[in-house]
């Protein structure tokens, strides 16, 4: 017999069919999270090509942190490079506007948050300019299947920001610094070292009103790494080839220092004590493969009555001597009250004392009673190596013929194209002395790192008036495009921050 009320029940507990139901709702959230997944898929590459072309910028705006001398020029070089183009050519290829990824805004910062984790709100912009922060124009990324199943907005707005640093490093670098001759009437005054191309520098006077540079320094920088003291310092000033780098800022090293003397004179085929009495045959220094430096070398003439390599002190080379023994001349103006030069050189009477009836090079001049400053000394000096002024095929008739006679080498020439690896060329620093009160150990900002050439040998004549000076001539800078004749070598880098 039929029973209704079990038939109903029946129905009730009837779950054929519950799976289609079940498979509809999983079907519907799996292709939601599909949606989702493909838009924000989408949206991540969008976001991707974006930060790619901000990064890209903004290392290529690092790069340029020391090109531009305000930053107007800077950002424009970080916007765009030659003729007009934006300088990042990432293709965004699918989102609503596809082309070129463009920069929106770039900002030039001091210094930015320590912690990665703080917004760039803290970061203070302005020179001296250590970042670039570029910010990428916003791009449109389509919902393509999140709006279909609604709740979701049509497009996304993607934009990227990135922050990168620069930073450079002088390597083989001398410890010495000179302060800025500008703060003599200006405190704090930039330096150019474009204006001392071709001048000399008293860089160290061992004696007169003018000795010190500032309270308790003499010219010398502390070096890590080459020891303590006064031989540390030494071994550093004479060293071959020593890869010493310095950043933006150098740590001064107080005192007169024995020994510099007797280091740079390494350079020159002089081989004296303290330190180096023995070191003739040391490769660590090697002489110039020209040493020409105004010094009688024959056994009896000088020298120390025949010990010329190691017990030199007989000797001035800033006196002219008749028999051709003449070290280049000094600048016409240099004293011990101005220790910098103008740069105007007694080059036709050098020639012609020490290359009589050799055709000197345009710009010596002719007239030995005229200075000039069409040329520079290491020029000469380069020009006697270079064309077998020096050593066998020099002048016979002179007996110092510019060939080291007392190292086991030959002479070190520098490397093509290279000539900040002459032997006689020195990297020092240029300080602002008064602005950072330097005395005694003081770490100081780097005004510009010269390239300078040692014009004569450290003699230690009792009353010579040349007594412990160091003297050299600016011939190459760290300034870019305007270098000189042996520009400073930079090692630049970039590096992203944020």
């Amino acid at each position: 017999m039929y029973s209704g009320h079990e038939n109903r029940r029946s129905l009730a507990q009837d779950q054929s069919g519950a799976t289609l139901a079940y498979v509809s709702l999983f079907l519907t959230a799996f292709l939601g999270i599909t949606a989702l997944s493909f838009d924000l898929g989408r949206h991540y590459i969008v976001a991707n090509e974006l930060q790619k072309a901000a990064d890209a910028a903004a290392l290529a705006g690092a790069f340029q942190l020391d090109v531009g001398e305000d930053d107007a020029t800077v950002i424009a070089r970080v916007n765009l490079a030659a003729g007009g183009t934006p300088i990042t050519g990432n293709e965004a290829t699918i989102d609503t506007a596809p082309g070129p990824v463009t920069i929106s805004q770039v900002r030039l910062l001091s210094t930015i948050p320590s912690d990665d984790d703080e917004t760039l709100a803290s970061a203070i912009a302005g020179p001296p300019f250590n970042y670039v922060e570029v910010t990428t124009q916003a791009r449109l990324s389509n919902n393509v299947f999140g709006r279909v199943l609604g709740g979701q907005p049509d497009t996304v707005t993607v934009s990227a920001t990135a922050v990168a640093q620069r930073g450079q490093a002088i390597c083989q670098v001398t410890p010495l610094a000179v302060c800025n001759p500008a703060e003599q009437t200006n405190v704090g005054a930039n330096f150019d070292p474009t204006e001392f191309l071709g001048h000399q520098i008293l860089v160290r006077q061992h004696g007169g009103p003018n000795t010190q540079w500032a309270p308790g320094n003499f010219g010398f920088l502390d070096v890590p790494g080459f020891g303590n003291g006064a031989r540390g310092l030494a071994d550093a000033l004479g060293t071959s080839g020593a890869d010493r780098c310095f950043g933006t800022t150098v740590e001064t090293e107080p005192g007169q220092t024995n020994g510099a003397r007797n280091a740079l004179n390494t350079r020159f085929d002089l081989y004296e004590n303290p330190f180096f009495g023995n070191s003739e045959n040391d490769p660590q220094f090697p002489p110039s493969d020209n040493v020409r430096k105004g010094y009688d070398t024959r056994p009896n003439g000088g020298g120390g009555g025949g010990n010329f390599c190691n017990n030199p002190e007989a000797i001035d080379p800033a006196d002219p001597d008749a028999d051709g023994f003449r070290s280049l001349p000094r600048d016409i103006d240099l004293t011990e009250t101005n220790r910098f030069g103008n740069g105007m050189w007694m080059c036709a009477d050098y020639w012609q004392a020490v290359h009589p009836g050799v055709t000197p090079p345009a710009g010596c001049g002719l007239d030995a009673s005229t200075p000039t400053n069409q040329i520079t000394r290491f020029e000469i000096y380069r020009f006697e190596a270079d064309n077998g002024l020096t050593g066998p095929g020099g002048n016979p008739n002179l007996f110092e013929d510019g060939a080291p006679m007392c190292s086991n080498s030959s002479g070190v020439t520098p490397v093509p194209d290279q000539l900040q690896t002459d032997r006689r060329i020195v990297t020092m620093a240029v300080l602002n002395c008064l602005e950072h009160n330097i005395r005694g150990s003081t770490d100081a900002p780097v005004e510009a790192f010269i390239n300078g050439f040692i014009t004569e040998p450290v003699a230690t004549t009792p009353g010579a008036s040349n007594n412990g000076d160091i003297l050299l001539e600016v011939v190459g800078t760290s300034r870019p495009g305007e270098g000189g004749v042996v520009p400073v070598a930079l090692r630049e880098w970039v590096e992203l921050v944020r």
